[in-house]
This record gives C-alpha cells, sequence and structure tokens, in this order.
C-alpha cells in the first residue's frame, strides 16, 4: 500500500469514528435537558442508612407496544415517622429487551406516590436490539424528598416509542434509605 493510499484509509477511518461519537453524543443527549428547558435542582442526599431492600424478579415474557406495561407490581416502604429527617428510595433495574423494531426504542418509565425522581421519571433504554437475541440494560432513579411517616409506592412500567417488542429475564431493587 502507497503512502497516500495510507493517509487516505487513516483519514476515513478518523472521520467514521468522529462521526459515531458525534451520533453517540446526540442520542445520548436526547434524553437531557436542553438549554429551552427548565434548569433541573440540584440533589444532594448526604448521607444515607440502608432501611430496607425489596427485590422483585420476573423471567416470563412481556410483550410491548406504545401502551406501558406493568414491569412488576408496586414496591412500598412507609418511612419510619420517627426519623424527622425523611427517606429516600433508590430503584435500579435490569431488564432484557429484543425485537425492538427499527427507528423504536424501547423505554422504562416510574411513578411514585412520594417524593421527587431523579434524573428522570422516564428513560429510553435501548434502541439498538432489532433482531431476536435479547441484550441487557440497567438503569437507577433516586426518590428524594419522602416526609417521615408516609408511605410511598413505586411502579414500573416499559413501552415502546412505536410497533412491539419484548422483554424477559428483568430484575428490580428498591431500596429505602434514612436521611
Amino acid at each position: 500500500m502507497s503512502f497516500q493510499n495510507r493517509s487516505f484509509t487513516a483519514t476515513v477511518a478518523l472521520l467514521c469514528m468522529l462521526i459515531g461519537a458525534l451520533t453517540a453524543a446526540t442520542f445520548a443527549q436526547s434524553a437531557q435537558p436542553s438549554e429551552g428547558s427548565p434548569v433541573l435542582p440540584s440533589v444532594n442526599t448526604g448521607l444515607l442508612t440502608l432501611s430496607k431492600t425489596i427485590i422483585n424478579t420476573e423471567n416470563g415474557f412481556l410483550g410491548l407496544s406504545s401502551t406501558p406495561a406493568a414491569a412488576f407490581g408496586g414496591a412500598t416502604f412507609t418511612c419510619p415517622a420517627l426519623h424527622t429527617k425523611g427517606c429516600t428510595i433508590r430503584l435500579e433495574l435490569s431488564s432484557q429487551f429484543w425485537s425492538i423494531p427499527v427507528g423504536s426504542v424501547a423505554q422504562v418509565s416510574i411513578s411514585s406516590t412520594g417524593g421527587a425522581i431523579n434524573p428522570a421519571s422516564f428513560v429510553n433504554v435501548d434502541a439498538d436490539t432489532t433482531g431476536g437475541f435479547a441484550s441487557v440494560h440497567t438503569f437507577q432513579w433516586m426518590i428524594s424528598g419522602i416526609a417521615a411517616g408516609s408511605t410511598t409506592t413505586v411502579n414500573t412500567s416499559f413501552d415502546v416509542s412505536s410497533g412491539t417488542a419484548a422483554s424477559g429475564y428483568r430484575t428490580e431493587t428498591a431500596q429505602l434509605f434514612l436521611n
């Protein structure tokens, strides 16, 4: 290979890497606040003490469509009334996804009867598992500002932005922390 061909090949390879990096950065930023959206408040829970853990595991097929489907039963916690600083819930979810239509994305949303969900209650988790082989994705949330003495239920649901897809083996770990 001549020097000129190597230089051309290196330039093309570099250009492909730059385009790939920009595409990945753009996709990663799509769920982030934009310049026109309000600034999210700073969240600092401080040191937390674990109080209770609930683990839900499902291994059955869960068909996904644009209508949210419950991925688990609700996880319910009561923040002790004597703990005047309140509580925080940490939710971690891992799940398989497959057969996502090209141009669609698997999405996870959580809801809580109390507290503020961070970073967001709705996240895109998978847009590239279009075939029949499953890929696994994990995400976590913090739900802060749960008042002492209050009972909070957290629910998790899956959907796809368009078409149909599937989820299978999935695990949710919900933990109550004392602030």
